[in-house]
């Protein structure tokens, strides 16, 4: 792993990487040095540059590893004998909703099969109050043939009706965005 370990031991080397750095600096800027020892200089320095790159990334890795250890120290042990009364409670509150999840479902399936025969309910009854209606005419005097005729004109009315208002719709929308 690493020989630096504490926080004090980062701040010391992180110090002594920027004195070197400084120095180093000093001597660049300094014109009587000679080719080779400006080149070694200008070398070392990058090296320092890239020391202090990986102590401030093991200063962030220390720092949220003591962060970690902040907020998992409150944590029980998972031998603690308080952590397997906190998974039964845990367990019982799955059975607990595992239970309501399936009597939903059966409340949900039965709604759907109380709406089905109600669908069906409703069908018998339109079929039995357009017999009414017919056997009541026909009793009255009224000719199958105007009964007929009855009912294709209400058809033919409610298609004019809804044909009317989509023309409606239509000519208010061209109106609107004209």
């Amino acid at each position: 792993q690493s020989l630096v370990t504490s926080d004090q031991d980062i701040d010391n080397v992180y110090l002594l990487i920027e004195q070197g750095k400084s120095m180093l600096q000093e001597a660049l800027a300094h014109g009587s040095i000679m080719p080779v020892a400006r080149q070694r200089s200008a070398q070392q320095l990058q090296e320092a540059s890239t020391l202090e790159e990986a102590l401030l990334r093991l200063r962030k890795k220390k720092n949220s590893a003591n962060e970690r250890q902040a907020l998992m120290g409150s944590r029980p042990n998972a031998h603690h004998p308080s952590n397997t009364s906190d998974l039964s409670h845990l367990r019982g509150e799955r059975e607990s909703l595992v239970y309501s999840a399936q009597k939903l479902r059966g409340i949900v399936s039965e709604s759907n099969a109380i709406l089905g025969a109600l669908k069906g309910q409703g069908t018998t009854l339109e079929g039995v109050q357009n017999k009414v209606a017919v056997d009541f005419l026909e009793s009255i005097g009224v000719s199958n043939h105007t009964l007929l005729q009855i009912a294709r004109t209400t058809k033919l009315d409610a298609l004019l009706v809804y044909l009317g208002v989509f023309v409606l719709g239509l000519l208010m929308l061209y109106i609107l965005f004209k």
